[in-house]
C-alpha cells in the first residue's frame, strides 16, 4: 500500500458512510450447509483479511486464507468454523496490510495447510522474510510451496479457483522496469457450482458437452492497480455477442465475458488507483449486450475517516463504485444510499448506531443461491457466527 497524505483532508474524503438498520435482518446464527461455499472479508482495519470455506468433501468442508493483516481474528473465525484442512494460503503480495498475520496462521495450523501461494515478487521487509522462512521451513513436512501466474486453475470441492493475475509479462519485469508491489497482486476468480474439467468434453465423438451450471462467481482484486488490470483485461478478453449472419457462419456469435462476476472485492481498499468505470462494467457484463451496472455485490475492506491512516475509502473510487451501480452523471440525480446499491464497506457504521457494520459474509448454495450478511464487530473483536444479519 502506497501511503497517501491526509492531512487538511475535508471531513467526506475517506467516509464509508452508514448503513441502514431497517435493511439488515435480525441477528441469527449463520449455520453453512454442506454443499455452500462461503467468503468471509474481515474488518481489520487498513488491511486485508479473507476466509473461504469451501463445501463439504470427505466428511468436512476445507478452507483458503487469502491474506492476514490480524492474525489473531483470522485464527478465530477458523477456529469457530467446522474443522477441516487448508488447501492453501495465499499473499497475494508483500505489503505489510496483507501478511502481518500469516505467519501465525501458518503456525497455528501447522501440518493442515497443503499450499503456501505467494506473487514472486522480490521485497525487502522483516515480516515478509521471516513469513517466507517459516514456508520453508514447514515446506520440509510436505507444505507445497507456489508462485502462480494468470491462468492458472485449481479445481476443488466443486469451485473453480482461476488466476487472473499476475501475468508472466509483469512477472519478468519485476526486477527490470519498476512494477509497482501493488501490480503484483495476485487476484483470484473463485466460481462455484462449477462443472468438473473432465464434464468440459463430450463422451461420445459428435456430441456437445452438457452446459454448464449455473453458478456464481467472485473475483478478489487484492491491491492491483492499472497496470495489473490491464493485462488482465489483455489475457482473458470480454468477446462481445454478435447475432449477424457472418458471424454465426464462422461460429463467432456466442461472445464471452471471463470477466463477469456476482461479487467483486474491490482493489486496493477502495484507493482511488487502479479502479475505473469500464473495469467495473466489465465485471458486471454477463451478456456481451454493452454496458452494465457493475456486479451485484462491491465489497472493500478498509478503515474509515479518523480511522483509516490512508484517507480510504477514497471519494473517486467511492464515486465510481455509486455511478456504475446507478448511472446518474448525465442527468445529474442523487444516488441511493450505498447498501441499495450493493455496496459495502466492512468499516461501515449502523445507523442509527452506535455500533459497526462489520465483517461481510458471501455464502453461494449448491443451487447458485447467494445472499450477503453482516456481523458487526468492531476491528478488534472476534467475528461473531451467532450475530449474522443478512442484507436485503
Amino acid at each position: 500500500m502506497c501511503p497517501q497524505s491526509v492531512s487538511g483532508r475535508s471531513a467526506e474524503v475517506g467516509n464509508a458512510g452508514t448503513i441502514s438498520e431497517a435493511r439488515l435482518k435480525v441477528p441469527a446464527s449463520l449455520s453453512l450447509e454442506d454443499d455452500q461455499l462461503a467468503l468471509f472479508v474481515l474488518n481489520v482495519g487498513d488491511g486485508d483479511a479473507l476466509i473461504v470455506r469451501f463445501p463439504v468433501e470427505h466428511g468436512s468442508p476445507s478452507y483458503a486464507v487469502v491474506d492476514s493483516f490480524l492474525g489473531p481474528k483470522t485464527i478465530g473465525l477458523l477456529n469457530d468454523l467446522q474443522p477441516g484442512p487448508i488447501r492453501f494460503v495465499c499473499a497475494t503480495h508483500p505489503h505489510f496490510d496483507h501478511i502481518r498475520g500469516l505467519r501465525a496462521v501458518l503456525r497455528r495450523f501447522r501440518g493442515q495447510v497443503t499450499e503456501f501461494w505467494d506473487s514472486g515478487f522480490r521485497y525487502t521487509s522483516t515480516t515478509y522474510r521471516a513469513l517466507l522462512e517459516e514456508v520453508m521451513d514447514q515446506a520440509r513436512e510436505g507444505l507445497r510451496f507456489v508462485r502462480p501466474t494468470s491462468g492458472y486453475e485449481l479445481f476443488h470441492a466443486g469451485a473453480m479457483i482461476t488466476v487472473l493475475s499476475p501475468s508472466i509479462q509483469l512477472r519478468n519485469r519485476y526486477d527490470t522496469h519498476g512494477v509497482d508491489v501493488n501490480n503484483s497482486s495476485i487476484v483470484l476468480r473463485i466460481s462455484y457450482p462449477a462443472r468438473r474439467p473432465s464434464e468440459d468434453y463430450p463422451a461420445k465423438v459428435g456430441q456437445l458437452p452438457d452446459p454448464p451450471p449455473k453458478g456464481r462467481t467472485i473475483i478478489l482484486g487484492g491491491d492491483a492497480q492499472t497496470d495489473a488490470w490491464g493485462q488482465v483485461m489483455q489475457e482473458f478478453p470480454h468477446l462481445a455477442r454478435d447475432d449477424k449472419n457472418w458471424a454465426r457462419q464462422i461460429g463467432a456469435g456466442g461472445g464471452a465475458q471471463p470477466l463477469a462476476c456476482d461479487l467483486f472485492k474491490v482493489a486496493h481498499h477502495s484507493s482511488k488507483r487502479g479502479i475505473n468505470l469500464e473495469l467495473l462494467e466489465r465485471f458486471g457484463d454477463r451478456t456481451g449486450a454493452g454496458p452494465s451496472k457493475g456486479p451485484r455485490w462491491l465489497v472493500s475492506s478498509c478503515a474509515s475517516e479518523s480511522d483509516s491512516s490512508y484517507g480510504f475509502p477514497h471519494t473517486v473510487t467511492h464515486a465510481l463504485m455509486r455511478e456504475v451501480r446507478d448511472p446518474q452523471a448525465q442527468k445529474g440525480g442523487t444516488h441511493p444510499p450505498d447498501d441499495q446499491l450493493g455496496i459495502h464497506f466492512t468499516s461501515q457504521r449502523l445507523d442509527p448506531g452506535p455500533g459497526a457494520a462489520g465483517s461481510i459474509a458471501y455464502v453461494i448454495g449448491g443451487d447458485a443461491s447467494a445472499q450477503l450478511f453482516r456481523f458487526g464487530d468492531e476491528v478488534g473483536e472476534d467475528l461473531d457466527l451467532t450475530a449474522a444479519r443478512r442484507a436485503s
